[in-house]
């Protein structure tokens, strides 16, 4: 393909990948994955190429964009990295919900590191049963007769439509048809496991005598489901669990509570009564309630089912059942998980739990001592009140008042915000009014430093 001389010289004008790794902005990078950053200036130097030869650009590039361009091409060849999330959203979806608690991250590499009495009975010398501890501590826990736990709360719901509907059809209210994150569609959950849809109700009003109808048009299930991170207010009707635990059972049929966030801690004392809780709907008589492990509950991702043995026993019998169990490294952290419920100590040990509880004047203090750090390395910052989320679609209408600190700088927030998620440690934070700010709820007081640091390097860069 023949280029004009203008092309020509864009092209000249390229720097060598070698010389671009030699720029004292890459140090940290160059020191730590070489070859990774070798191969992400090679592809952007590459792409650039193929820009000027396409004449899609026509005048040289600037180092500004060169190096932006180089930054975000070496993250996504670095894969998952460690990040500060100063936004003041809990469970942040994009940045992998709930952080385990020291106990679990310790089970975890216990389990990881080595072998494992996995699925063997050291007593007997025979094999086990991979899920036994947890199942025997969730049993404990929300007073279900039986349980079973898999990869992820999506699973559980395909399983239990698999082994309790069994391809009849499933009566679900309108208002409960929700979307949750990007592919969690529960008219698609209820497609893939092979029962048809039965609607029933309206948007914002559902009946007892809609499921009733249900049944009479062959409905071999009801199933309830949290509306998440959706909520419809005003002229609004809907059954309680109870109730349609006792309409199941009168009719003869299998009542399925889907929760969501999995709330097992009481948050009463902290004025939290909104979120449905796993023993509640147990209580109140639910043949299975499923649940994630990573929301609210506070440990890694996995999905929980609770509830009737005669049920459960079939879940764990079908063939789904190992395409969607566990690995021993999620066991080993969700067992740890589980234990700091058992033994009293969940506010104490469950990063989420503690966050989501944490007293607005210790939070003001953890304020008060960022904005100290920040001011001694000559950056202009304040203290501000902040509004935090619970996220991971739990909790939408319970604002979490808190302190955070804000500043500013001769560029702009947007440049700003940029430049700290580019920083050695990313950090992730919020813009408001023209100034990012950093919500002190979700940055634990051990994680200031490097959020200084991070702070150091947006304003003065590395060398700073």
């Amino acid at each position: 393909m023949e280029i004009s001389r203008k092309q020509a010289e864009l092209l000249r004008g390229l720097p060598r990948v070698d010389a671009v790794m030699a720029r004292p902005e890459w140090n940290v990078a160059r020191q730590e994955n070489p070859q990774t950053l070798k191969a992400a200036v090679r592809s952007v130097l590459e792409n650039i190429r193929q820009e000027i030869q396409s004449g899609k650009r026509t005048s040289p590039i600037l180092d500004s964009e060169l190096s932006g361009r180089i930054s975000s091409c070496y993250i996504s060849f670095c894969g998952m990295r460690p990040v500060i999330n100063a936004t003041g959203v809990i469970l942040h979806t994009n940045l992998g919900r709930a952080p385990l608690s020291r106990q679990a991250v310790e089970a975890a590499q216990r389990a990881a590191y080595g072998y494992t009495d996995l699925e063997f009975d050291l007593d007997s010398g025979t094999r086990a049963n991979r899920t036994a501890a947890v199942e025997a501590l969730l049993c404990r826990l929300t007073g279900a007769e039986d349980a079973i736990a898999v990869n992820n709360n999506a699973a559980a719901v395909i399983l239990c439509l698999a082994v309790l509907a069994k391809g009849k059809p499933v009566a679900v209210s309108r208002g409960e048809l929700v979307e949750i994150g990007g592919s969690f569609r529960i008219p698609e959950i209820l497609q893939q496991s092979g029962s048809p849809l039965l609607e029933i109700g309206t948007t914002n009003r559902t009946y007892l005598s809609d499921y009733e109808n249900a049944a009479a048009q062959g409905a071999a299930l009801l199933l309830k489901v949290h509306s998440s991170n959706y909520r419809i207010i005003g002229f609004t009707e809907s059954v309680a669990i109870s109730e349609l635990s006792a309409l199941g059972n009168r009719l003869g049929l299998p009542v399925v509570h889907d929760v969501g966030g999995g709330l097992l801690a009481d948050l009463s004392p902290y004025g939290i009564c909104e979120e449905p809780s796993v023993c509640q709907s147990v209580k109140d008589g639910a043949d299975i309630t499923t649940f994630s492990g990573d929301k609210l509950l506070g440990g890694p991702q996995c999905g929980l089912a609770v509830g009737k043995r005669s049920w459960i026993s079939q879940m764990k019998r079908h063939p789904l059942a190992r395409a969607f169990r566990l690995d021993k490294v999620t066991l080993a952290s969700l067992e740890a998980t589980l234990l700091s419920y058992e033994n009293g100590r969940e506010f104490e040990e469950i990063p989420v739990l503690s966050m989501l509880c944490a007293a607005t004047s210790s939070l003001e203090l953890r304020a008060q001592k960022l904005c100290s750090l920040l001011r001694g390395i000559g950056i202009s910052a304040q203290i501000r009140e902040t509004e935090g989320q619970v996220g991971g679609g739990t909790l939408p209408e319970h604002p979490l008042p808190g302190y955070g600190v804000s500043f500013s700088a001769k560029f702009s927030a947007q440049e700003l915000e940029a430049r700290l998620r580019h920083a050695p440690v990313p950090v992730l934070a919020r813009i408001s009014k023209g100034q990012v700010i950093f919500d002190v709820r979700t940055v634990p007081e051990e994680q200031l430093p490097f959020l200084v640091q991070a702070v150091q390097y947006a304003f003065y860069g590395e060398n700073g």
